[in-house]
């Protein structure tokens, strides 16, 4: 019975959630990392220009996940105002696969990610929140000869492409992290097996994918597997929505206590890829960063062309420079590849 009345508070893809799933209660963390640190919680995307320059735009994680959101910015355009968001072509586990999911969530001791060397741990918003992209951000945009090359090497490494630029993401990474693992959170599209009311909500669960030294793109890849066989995304998934059980006040003090038990370090960083996407223009992508996880990299294939981003928090002491010189160790661990 108790794991009846858990499951039926908690988004399904049937026609009950398309008609009452109009909060997005994933979404509602956001306003709390908002509301509690006074941070900005904002994703971005930058539409290359005809004159090669930057566009961005930012939109608010609170309403949108990081398809969701791109979409939502392709779908102001007036070529693109009937676009689909990209759905997953899997099926929703049992009642009980789903509840042991986020029960072993639940009761997984905590693993706190490593610390940043560059980070200011007394880093403070002050009174107000910060602005709108008051951090430091890097991007690079590959040729499409480059892109190939990536694509055939991940080919002959027997791991998709996904798994090559995450595992060259924490090798560039790993002289600046201490005291801890290189957890890295990737989001994961829940689309297909999950249906909300709007089609760019946030529709994410996520995995912890801890990278050690060394570890290489099939080492990467064999642990995103096991975690998706063990569910751990929708693990994540319902735990992210257990405000409709709660309420916000609860998921208030769940965050709170969260942010105890790992120290406020759950992440290192946030790593996601949108895909690979024809006719919508030349993009540039990125996850937010937040104290709790102060380095976002996003990256995209736009006609045949991959763009990387790398985002610092405002908390990093090394400004731009640092995230150019991360992101230039990042790809020049891929075109060595």
């Amino acid at each position: 019975m108790l794991a009846q009345t858990f499951e039926s508070a908690l988004p399904t893809a049937t026609a009950s959630d398309v008609s009452h799933g109009d909060i997005d209660w994933a979404g509602r963390w956001f306003n709390l990392v908002e509301e509690l640190q006074g941070e900005f919680v904002g994703m971005r995307g930058g539409l290359v220009q005809p004159d090669g320059c930057v566009s961005w735009t930012f939109v608010p994680h609170a309403r949108f996940d990081g398809l969701g959101g791109f979409v939502d910015l392709l779908r102001r355009t007036k070529a693109a105002t009937d676009l689909p968001v990209p759905v997953r072509r899997a099926r929703r586990p049992s009642l009980l696969q789903r509840i042991a999911a986020v029960v072993r969530l639940c009761a997984e001791r905590p693993r706190v990610a490593g610390h940043w060397r560059r980070q200011d741990a007394a880093w403070r918003p002050g009174q107000v929140q910060c602005r709108q992209g008051d951090t430091a951000a890097a991007t690079y945009l590959f040729t499409k000869e480059e892109t190939r090359a990536l694509e055939r090497a991940a080919s002959a490494s027997s791991a998709p492409l996904n798994a090559l630029l995450l595992r060259g993401l924490a090798h560039a990474s790993e002289n600046e992290i201490s005291d801890g693992p290189a957890i890295w959170m990737v989001p994961v599209n829940m689309r297909g097996p999950v249906v909300l009311s709007r089609d760019t909500a946030n529709h994410t669960g996520y995995l912890q994918i801890d990278i050690s030294a060394g570890a290489t793109a099939a080492n990467v890849q064999a642990q995103v597997k096991e975690r998706l066989r063990r569910r751990e995304h929708w693990g994540s998934w319902l735990f992210l929505n257990l405000g409709r059980i709660a309420g916000y006040q609860g998921m208030r003090a769940i965050y709170r206590f969260q942010m105890r038990r790992y120290r406020n370090r759950p992440f290192v960083g946030s790593f996601s890829n949108l895909g690979s996407w024809r006719g919508v223009g030349c993009w540039f992508v990125c996850p937010p960063v937040t104290m709790n996880a102060p380095v976002a990299a996003g990256a995209i294939v736009c006609d045949g062309r991959m763009s990387l981003t790398i985002e610092a928090h405002a908390s990093m002491t090394g400004g731009p420079e640092w995230s150019r010189a991360l992101l230039q160790r990042w790809i020049t661990i891929l075109l060595a590849t």
